[in-house]
Protein backbone atom coordinates (compact mmCIF):
# COMPACT_ATOMS: atom_id res chain seq x y z
CA UNK A 1 0.00 0.00 0.00
CA UNK A 2 1.45 3.37 -1.17
CA UNK A 3 1.73 5.87 1.59
CA UNK A 4 0.05 8.85 1.20
CA UNK A 5 1.57 12.40 1.58
CA UNK A 6 -0.93 14.36 3.75
CA UNK A 7 0.03 18.70 3.41
CA UNK A 8 -0.89 20.32 6.41
CA UNK A 9 -2.25 23.28 5.74
CA UNK A 10 -0.81 26.58 7.30
CA UNK A 11 -2.97 28.93 9.04
CA UNK A 12 -2.56 32.63 8.56
CA UNK A 13 -1.60 34.66 11.22
CA UNK A 14 -3.36 37.43 9.59
CA UNK A 15 -6.84 36.84 11.51
CA UNK A 16 -5.51 36.13 14.88
CA UNK A 17 -3.60 39.47 14.54
CA UNK A 18 -6.31 41.39 13.10
CA UNK A 19 -8.82 40.39 15.99
CA UNK A 20 -5.22 41.48 18.45
CA UNK A 21 -5.51 44.72 17.16
CA UNK A 22 -9.00 45.12 17.54
CA UNK A 23 -9.22 43.98 20.78
CA UNK A 24 -6.18 46.68 21.99
CA UNK A 25 -8.22 49.21 19.89
CA UNK A 26 -11.25 48.71 21.69
CA UNK A 27 -9.72 48.45 24.80
CA UNK A 28 -8.05 51.88 24.73
CA UNK A 29 -10.73 53.84 22.87
CA UNK A 30 -13.81 52.13 24.22
CA UNK A 31 -13.22 54.12 27.81
CA UNK A 32 -12.47 57.33 26.86
CA UNK A 33 -15.45 57.92 23.96
CA UNK A 34 -18.41 56.36 26.14
CA UNK A 35 -17.11 56.58 29.96
CA UNK A 36 -17.87 60.82 31.09
CA UNK A 37 -15.83 61.84 33.70
CA UNK A 38 -17.93 61.75 36.39
CA UNK A 39 -16.07 65.33 38.02
CA UNK A 40 -17.67 67.34 34.96
CA UNK A 41 -21.16 66.53 36.11
CA UNK A 42 -22.29 70.26 37.55
CA UNK A 43 -23.05 74.06 36.35
CA UNK A 44 -19.88 76.00 35.40
CA UNK A 45 -20.12 80.04 35.45
CA UNK A 46 -17.67 80.90 32.54
CA UNK A 47 -16.43 83.72 29.95
CA UNK A 48 -14.82 84.53 26.58
CA UNK A 49 -13.82 86.85 24.96
CA UNK A 50 -12.12 87.40 21.44
CA UNK A 51 -8.76 88.03 21.48
CA UNK A 52 -8.81 91.39 19.54
CA UNK A 53 -10.75 93.03 21.95
CA UNK A 54 -10.49 91.56 25.83
CA UNK A 55 -13.19 93.92 27.02
CA UNK A 56 -15.90 92.52 25.28
CA UNK A 57 -16.55 90.00 27.47
CA UNK A 58 -19.61 87.36 26.95
CA UNK A 59 -20.75 85.45 30.03
CA UNK A 60 -22.66 82.57 31.29
CA UNK A 61 -23.23 79.00 32.80
CA UNK A 62 -22.86 74.96 31.06
CA UNK A 63 -24.14 72.14 32.85
CA UNK A 64 -22.71 69.37 31.97
CA UNK A 65 -24.29 65.72 32.50
CA UNK A 66 -23.20 62.49 33.07
CA UNK A 67 -26.27 61.18 31.39
CA UNK A 68 -25.92 62.74 28.00
CA UNK A 69 -22.89 64.55 26.96
CA UNK A 70 -24.19 65.01 23.56
CA UNK A 71 -26.37 68.01 24.85
CA UNK A 72 -25.47 70.41 26.82
CA UNK A 73 -27.25 73.29 28.24
CA UNK A 74 -25.88 76.81 27.97
CA UNK A 75 -26.56 80.24 28.78
CA UNK A 76 -24.70 82.87 27.39
CA UNK A 77 -24.82 86.56 27.56
CA UNK A 78 -23.12 89.48 25.27
CA UNK A 79 -21.41 92.26 26.35
CA UNK A 80 -23.79 94.94 26.91
CA UNK A 81 -26.98 92.88 26.94
CA UNK A 82 -29.33 92.19 29.22
CA UNK A 83 -31.05 88.50 28.83
CA UNK A 84 -29.55 85.25 27.67
CA UNK A 85 -29.32 83.14 24.81
CA UNK A 86 -29.45 79.64 24.56
CA UNK A 87 -28.30 78.63 21.37
CA UNK A 88 -27.36 74.94 20.86
CA UNK A 89 -24.14 73.18 21.33
CA UNK A 90 -23.03 69.83 19.45
CA UNK A 91 -20.11 67.75 20.80
CA UNK A 92 -17.96 66.53 18.40
CA UNK A 93 -15.31 64.99 20.54
CA UNK A 94 -15.00 63.97 24.21
CA UNK A 95 -11.91 62.59 25.42
CA UNK A 96 -10.85 62.27 29.00
CA UNK A 97 -10.73 65.73 30.34
CA UNK A 98 -11.25 67.36 26.60
CA UNK A 99 -14.57 68.78 25.13
CA UNK A 100 -14.64 69.83 21.74
CA UNK A 101 -17.89 71.12 20.08
CA UNK A 102 -19.05 74.10 18.04
CA UNK A 103 -21.91 76.06 19.02
CA UNK A 104 -24.62 77.66 16.90
CA UNK A 105 -26.06 81.11 17.60
CA UNK A 106 -29.56 80.13 16.12
CA UNK A 107 -31.90 82.65 17.75
CA UNK A 108 -30.10 85.33 15.17
CA UNK A 109 -28.55 86.19 12.03
CA UNK A 110 -25.58 87.87 11.09
CA UNK A 111 -24.83 88.23 7.52
CA UNK A 112 -27.65 85.93 5.95
CA UNK A 113 -26.98 82.61 8.38
CA UNK A 114 -26.50 81.88 12.06
CA UNK A 115 -22.77 82.51 13.54
CA UNK A 116 -21.12 79.66 14.41
CA UNK A 117 -18.03 79.01 16.43
CA UNK A 118 -16.13 76.39 17.88
CA UNK A 119 -14.76 75.36 21.16
CA UNK A 120 -12.32 73.30 22.89
CA UNK A 121 -11.98 72.99 26.51
CA UNK A 122 -9.78 71.38 29.14
CA UNK A 123 -11.49 70.75 32.14
CA UNK A 124 -9.74 70.17 35.81
CA UNK A 125 -11.53 69.68 39.33
CA UNK A 126 -12.93 72.75 39.11
CA UNK A 127 -12.23 74.75 36.25
CA UNK A 128 -11.75 75.11 33.00
CA UNK A 129 -9.89 77.27 30.21
CA UNK A 130 -10.21 76.60 26.37
CA UNK A 131 -9.89 78.14 22.97
CA UNK A 132 -11.96 78.64 20.27
CA UNK A 133 -12.94 80.67 16.81
CA UNK A 134 -16.11 81.78 14.97
CA UNK A 135 -16.22 79.69 11.94
CA UNK A 136 -19.59 80.88 10.20
CA UNK A 137 -21.28 84.04 9.89
CA UNK A 138 -19.26 85.93 12.26
CA UNK A 139 -19.96 89.03 13.78
CA UNK A 140 -17.79 91.90 11.72
CA UNK A 141 -13.83 91.88 13.12
CA UNK A 142 -14.19 88.33 14.39
CA UNK A 143 -14.03 85.40 11.54
CA UNK A 144 -10.81 83.73 12.26
CA UNK A 145 -9.47 85.53 15.60
CA UNK A 146 -9.22 83.24 18.43
CA UNK A 147 -11.35 83.07 21.35
CA UNK A 148 -10.53 82.74 24.91
CA UNK A 149 -12.58 80.55 27.33
CA UNK A 150 -12.32 80.41 31.18
CA UNK A 151 -14.73 78.99 33.90
CA UNK A 152 -15.33 77.47 36.74
CA UNK A 153 -17.48 75.44 38.22
CA UNK A 154 -20.53 77.54 39.80
CA UNK A 155 -22.15 77.10 43.34
CA UNK A 156 -25.48 74.59 43.08
CA UNK A 157 -28.43 76.23 44.07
Amino acid sequence: MPIQKTTRKKKSPLIPGVLLLLCAAIYFLYPDSVQNDSGWNGTWAFYYFYENDSSLTYTGQVHLSERDSHKIDIRIKAPKSSRYQKPTITIISHQRNILEGQILYDQFKINGGHPKETFTWELSENSFSGTGQCIAHCAEGTEGIDISWFGERAEEN
